[in-house]
């Protein structure tokens, strides 16, 4: 719900998960992967979600 209040970044993710199917370069999957990872850990911080890197610490 967090990244549906942003509909910037709500299509910058949907961009970035059609894509990822189609990367072949290993450098570029990674960043994809890191920016999805730094939207989806975004979205949990704003509704109060605790991520698996943070029980951690």
């Amino acid at each position: 719900m967090a990244i549906a209040r942003h509909p910037e970044v709500a299509a910058r993710l949907r961009a970035l998960e059609a894509g990822a199917g189609e990367v072949t370069d290993l450098s570029e999957a990674r960043g994809i992967a890191a920016e999805i990872s730094r939207i989806r850990n975004a979205a949990a911080a704003e509704a109060g979600i605790r991520t698996a890197g943070e029980a951690a610490k």
